[in-house]
């Protein structure tokens, strides 16, 4: 695509009313739904990209910190107790 044809897009997108999206948000967006969807981890960075697997889990971390809690919440349904993520993470040692 050139440049004209970029800008052509940028215009219509502004006259319709749509949100100026980026390629750097669609990846941002892909890796969030790859991690919440929990897809091998090398597979995601490959698919990103990213030279390493730990690149993907300095920028996501907090994607899956919020599973980690959602797991927790899990565990404390099943067991009828208050496990927070880190206790369940000691939980199973």
């Amino acid at each position: 695509m050139n440049v004209s044809q970029s800008q052509d897009r940028s215009d219509l997108a502004r006259r319709l009313g749509l949100p100026h999206i980026t390629w750097r948000l669609l990846q941002h967006w892909g890796a969030i739904q790859m991690v919440e969807a929990r897809v091998p981890l090398k597979a995601a960075q490959e698919l990103l990209g990213h030279s390493r697997p730990d690149i993907l889990l300095k920028f996501y971390a907090h994607v899956l910190d919020a599973s980690a809690d959602m797991a927790a919440e899990t565990l404390s349904g099943q067991f009828g107790c208050g496990f927070s993520a880190p206790m369940a993470a000691h939980a199973a040692d």
